[in-house]
């Protein structure tokens, strides 16, 4: 066998190769379109819905007993709040009550001016940790919605301006 012959059998087995592969990943995608399994099931719309919208919950709620039937009870309305908080940065060390699942934060630093790189709130019932943005005013902060457990919920708010220094504040949610 000489060299052209070699050359010539490698390329006729990379070009089977390329097509056995080309042909199963094909299959598999087409086969895997989470579009159209969406599309059929609103419980797997629920599962993909990020979780800083939660507004769009209730709507697709509502499908729930068309698709399990009459007998499926769909889950209580979600309910979301907005909670003013002043100063972020002085201990406020009171309770709150409040009736919503989901709260957002809504305040400012008022100490120090501090950036939203440097800010982190922290749901310590359940672990969840909020995003913090400045909705364009100056010196203004606000979370995205913090899912509440029912009970009591330990909110901290951490200011780390510099490295190695910490400024925390808790407050306290009572679903």
């Amino acid at each position: 066998m000489d060299l052209h012959q070699v050359r010539w059998a490698l390329l006729k087995i990379s070009v089977l190769v390329l097509a056995g592969t080309t042909w199963v990943f094909s299959g598999f995608i087409l086969e895997s379109r989470p579009e159209e399994d969406a599309a059929a099931d609103p419980i797997s719309q629920l599962v993909r819905l990020p979780a800083s919208l939660p507004s769009q919950l209730p709507q697709k709620i509502e499908k729930i007993p068309e698709v399990f039937g009459p007998a499926a009870k769909p889950p209580e309305p979600v309910k979301m709040d907005v909670v003013r908080l002043p100063c972020w940065d002085r201990q406020i060390g009171s309770e709150q009550k409040v009736e919503a699942r989901w709260v957002r934060l809504v305040g400012k630093a008022c100490q120090s001016d501090f950036g939203v790189e440097s800010v982190t709130v922290r749901n310590q019932a359940n672990g969840y940790m909020g995003t913090v943005f400045e909705p364009g005013e100056s010196s203004s902060l606000t979370t995205d919605y913090i899912p509440l457990e029912s009970g009591k919920n330990e909110i901290v708010i951490r200011f780390e301006p510099e490295p190695g220094v910490k400024l925390e504040t808790q407050v306290f949610l009572i679903r």
